[in-house]
């Protein structure tokens, strides 16, 4: 039986509770809470978050921008 991935990776969404990530970094912190969901209705930013399998918990978070490229 193949191992189940501790972690799975979704679009970020509404449903997706981000105001108790912390990742250590405050700027990072504050860009995920408050600016990262302006970012992506705007399309400047797809963004996607990193879940711990069988939760809700988010682990971390990525962005791809056609900007930085």
């Amino acid at each position: 039986m193949p191992a189940v991935p501790p972690f799975r990776v979704e679009p970020l969404g509404a449903e997706h509770d981000r105001t108790g990530f912390d990742c250590g970094n405050e700027t990072l912190d504050r860009y995920f809470r408050d600016r990262i969901g302006q970012d992506s209705r705007r399309r400047l930013a797809t963004p996607f978050v990193l879940l711990e399998t069988g939760t809700t918990i988010i682990a971390g978070f990525y962005t791809l921008s056609a900007e930085g490229v």
